[in-house]
């Protein structure tokens, strides 16, 4: 069986987590490819016909790609903001608007990043199937950090959910403390440069509103930074408050007692560091959530 995966663009998060599957790929009786669509919509209808099965990673990209057949193709809902017209909140779920839902359900099989956006097409009657977001600590690798410096990454455009300038960086200013942002609009990180832009980072903020599972977080957290973020999405299933990471309401004067909070006590940092690298490892790494992903396209191929 040969299946194509079919992710938005070459170096962004869909086209790491293709590449991820290949790599990890155990059964022998599945070949995998990957293309991007980006640039590429006319070759990949070109040679379409040389694949059983296709998998659009988000299921956004498929309105570009109507000459795939539906009943042979899975999608993939990674994020909230896909459908919900930007009204998930940390408190409030929204379910898919009933023309989505029916397209959704024309597809071969349906994934989600995260237990509550599961939870939310199952409601709306969409039988989806829950795949956990990884992350290569092979790449990510943990690093002792020198001085104190705050990262987080994001989109200026997107601050309405990532808060980038409304909340992170006032949280910042407010600790005095040195930061770093890898932004989409100004000086964007190429993906595979992004364990350097970790690496020097002693704790990650995020501060959205509405996330499946981000992979930055992930990243950050393999990486060993400790991380303080929002109750987005999954996020609670790796941070345990006070251990490795924290949990806070999203304001920038909560963040900041956080922030403060391991700038002034070195040893806990340290070990709050280590604490989420071993959760990482234990948990989270692609090694691991890659054959739930693995096991969900061959049950989807085997009906």
């Amino acid at each position: 069986m040969k299946i194509l995966l079919i992710s938005d663009k070459e170096g962004w998060s869909y086209a790491a987590i293709a590449n991820i599957l290949i790599k990890h790929n155990k059964y022998s009786d599945l070949k995998i490819s990957h293309i991007s669509c980006k640039g590429n919509y006319k070759k990949i209808k070109s040679i379409k016909n040389k694949f059983d099965y296709y998998f659009v990673l988000g299921w956004q990209n498929t309105e570009k790609l109507k000459f795939l057949d539906y009943s042979r193709t899975i999608v993939g809902v990674h994020s909230h903001q896909s459908f919900d017209n930007r009204k998930t909140t940390i408190d409030r779920d929204v379910n898919p608007p009933k023309k989505i839902v029916n397209y959704l359900s024309r597809f071969m099989a349906v994934n989600t990043v995260s237990k509550r956006l599961n939870k939310i097409l199952h409601k709306s009657g969409i039988d989806s199937k829950y795949t956990p977001n990884g992350v290569d600590t092979s790449v990510f690798n943990f690093s002792s950090k020198k001085g104190f410096i705050v990262g987080s990454t994001g989109s200026i455009k997107n601050d309405w959910n990532k808060g980038i300038n409304s909340i992170i960086k006032p949280a910042c200013v407010r600790s005095k403390v040195k930061y770093k942002f890898a932004l989409l609009e100004k000086n964007r990180i190429k993906y595979k440069d992004m364990p350097k832009f970790y690496s020097p980072i002693s704790c990650f903020v995020c501060a959205s509103k509405a996330e499946g599972m981000p992979l930055t977080v992930l990243e950050a957290a393999s990486s060993g930074c400790v991380v303080i973020s929002t109750r987005c999405g999954d996020v609670p299933l790796l941070i345990q408050d006070g251990v490795n990471g924290f949990l806070v309401d999203r304001n920038a004067r909560e963040i900041s007692n956080k922030i403060n909070y391991l700038n002034k006590n070195p040893d806990k940092l340290r070990k709050m560091s280590a604490n989420i690298r071993k959760c990482i490892e234990d948990k989270w790494d692609w090694s691991i959530s890659s054959r739930v992903w693995l096991k969900f396209i061959m049950d989807s191929i085997n009906g």
